[in-house]
């Protein structure tokens, strides 16, 4: 396990994974180009989120290097499509990838943090919007741009947008170009956190290795029923609850839970229940 975690951190070209201690720290690696989202960086990511999925972890942090959380998709990149035999079909392709990724970052079993210094606009919002919650710096500016590019959020990040600010907000950021920074996107929910730029990766850190040890079963469990009641309406949230509810109590760290509750000491939970 500590050999795989040594060989994640040197096998990337456009993203560095940290692996020490309970946390992952995935950092976007293109501060030259406000780390735009490449085809390969795109495809690095999903390698390195899968790789987490088998490691021991309370969480994963994903930030970015240099001035920029993430300036959105690589508009060479988009040239290149636009400029192909079949545009259409090639817009689709990188949308879907792009989907697929940010789906992938989702389902993940451990809880995902996103801190944002600086720009995360287009492709970089939609991005931190995938992660369970973002928290930013007072100099962190969200917005979707593509408007101004002849485009249209592709990633998801519309629907996600609206599940996070509601329809009113999102509708004036995409179609209007309106601009959050960081104490805006505390007030409107869009960053559930607010913290200097010294200290914003710290405290992200700190709020998913402290506390008790949480089960990586029902964390995953959890995750789910959370996107039920935010995607779905309120019966098909309560249906999915308690579906989740019962395969819970199928789970050896369920067991483990309530006994060590009983017994007045520390749960050990498997790694591998899931």
């Amino acid at each position: 396990m500590n050999g795989d975690r040594e060989n994640m951190e040197h096998s990337y070209e456009t993203i560095e994974v940290i692996t020490k201690g309970p946390v992952a720290h995935i950092r976007l690696q293109r501060p030259e180009r406000r780390n735009a989202l490449s085809a390969l960086m795109l495809t690095e990511l999903g390698r390195a989120v899968r790789a987490l999925e088998h490691l021991t972890l309370s969480g994963i942090v994903i930030s970015g290097a240099g001035s920029a959380f993430c300036a959105g998709a690589d508009i060479g990149e988009l040239h290149l499509a636009r400029v192909s035999d079949d545009p259409a079909a090639a817009g689709r392709r990188i949308a879907l990838a792009a989907k697929s990724l940010l789906s992938q970052i989702e389902d993940s079993p451990w809880p995902t943090i996103a801190c944002v210094d600086g720009p995360a606009v287009g492709g970089g919002l939609e991005l931190a919007l995938a992660c369970d919650t973002i928290y930013a710096t007072p100099d962190s500016h969200f917005a979707l741009p593509e408007p101004t590019l002849g485009l249209l959020p592709g990633f998801g990040g519309v629907r996600r947008l609206v599940e996070r600010v509601g329809p009113g907000l999102a509708a004036e950021m995409v179609l209007t170009g309106r601009a959050l920074n960081g104490v805006g996107a505390q007030a409107h929910g869009l960053a559930t956190r607010l913290a200097p730029r010294d200290s914003v990766l710290r405290e992200a850190v700190a709020a998913l290795s402290s506390g008790p040890r949480r089960s990586r079963a029902a964390t995953a469990m959890a995750r789910q029923a959370l996107r039920a009641a935010v995607q779905e309406d309120r019966s098909t949230a309560f249906a999915e609850e308690t579906r989740l509810y019962g395969i819970a109590f199928t789970h050896q760290d369920s067991d483990e839970g309530i006994r060590a509750f009983l017994a007045k000491r520390p749960p050990e939970f498997s790694p591998d229940d899931m």
